[in-house]
């Protein structure tokens, strides 16, 4: 991720529908060995990419991509309780788009942990890899995950 790269040459809009072709369910072993499931789906009318995360624990997580204006933004529900809102700043030649921290809800503290950027990188039609990195007592922890379709 280059903290420095215009948006001016990404078409958000364009990225949005693309993202549209992860609809349907997805699974993946994350770096513990512990399953994931993910599925994607769309509402209001698809103009809004659902996103939703369950882990091995019960627990689930939303995360809905959707425009605003011009910009691609990603609103997180995490299951720690707040609501970090991501903006797409790159697209990079291999198709890799990477989403950085632009606020929060729910978050008293910008210390305090919090989803901090992420990455999505479709392989192909069945395979995406996406890495998130975490803001947690004072440091940044990256993990992924490589998910297949399900068929």
């Amino acid at each position: 991720m280059n903290p420095n790269a215009s948006t001016e040459n990404i078409s958000h809009e364009a990225q949005f529908t693309r993202l549209t072709s992860l609809v349907g369910d997805w699974s993946g072993t994350n770096e513990a060995g512990r399953e994931v499931s993910v599925s994607y789906s769309l509402t209001a009318a698809d103009t809004v990419l659902v996103e939703t995360w369950r882990f091995h624990n019960g627990l689930e997580a939303l995360t809905l991509y959707h425009m605003d204006g011009a910009r691609l933004l990603a609103t997180h529900y995490c299951p720690i309780g707040n609501q970090p809102r991501f903006v797409l700043t790159e697209k990079t030649p291999e198709g890799r788009l990477d989403f950085t921290f632009e606020s929060a809800t729910n978050l008293a503290d910008l210390g305090d942990p919090h989803g901090h950027a992420f990455t999505l990188q479709p392989l192909n039609s069945d395979t995406f890899e996406r890495y998130e990195t975490y803001l947690d007592q004072g440091e940044l922890n990256t993990n992924g995950v490589v998910f297949s379709r399900v068929e």
